[in-house]
């Protein structure tokens, strides 16, 4: 999965005129929204299949605020690249690296997608990681990639796991 740039965009641009509240966002735990969000608002990318039928935001209630749907949405971004990286790397083994416009944006998300993800998640100083990729890959010049730890405690990572847990029973249910 991959378009998490574009989500937070939409985010920010529904949630006028505040946008997405980080200090709102990081006074939330991982799940404690209640909702269920499948992300799928642009469809979806490899290595799952293209979904066309769109986002779903589960569990809305009265109460429920902007914080909670930014939150939600973003969480359930999160369980579908985790659920990715595990297809492509199933036994966990490798080092996940962060980047993107989203992850830049939002460092309330970098936790969030490292909390989902294997332990050991770093996140790339680059904020084009794909350009560079590209131009590396022309040019045949590899130098490393800054990179920085982005810390997760263990409450964070069992609470993410307890959301992917309804996320993908949501997601299979609706599939």
């Amino acid at each position: 999965y991959s378009g998490g740039g574009n989500l937070h965009t939409w985010l920010a641009a529904l949630l006028v005129p505040q946008g997405v509240d980080e200090p709102a966002l990081a006074a939330l735990a991982p799940g404690e929204h209640g909702l269920v969000a499948l992300p799928d608002q642009a469809g979806h990318r490899p290595p799952r299949e293209p979904r066309g039928a769109g986002g779903a935001v589960l569990g809305l209630r009265l109460s429920t605020r902007a914080v909670d749907v930014a939150a939600a949405v973003l969480e359930g971004l999160c369980h579908e690249v985790a659920d990715g990286a595990r297809a492509v790397d199933p036994t966990g083994r490798g080092v996940p690296v962060l980047s993107g416009g989203a992850v830049r944006a939002s460092p309330w998300l970098a936790r969030r997608l490292a909390a989902a993800l294997p332990p050991g998640a770093v996140r790339a100083q680059t904020p084009e990681i794909a350009l560079r990729g590209a131009a590396m890959l022309a040019t045949g010049w590899y130098p490393a990639p800054g990179l920085e730890p982005v810390p997760v405690t263990e409450a964070e990572r069992a609470a993410m796991a307890a959301a992917r847990e309804r996320h993908r029973a949501a997601r299979n249910a609706l599939s």
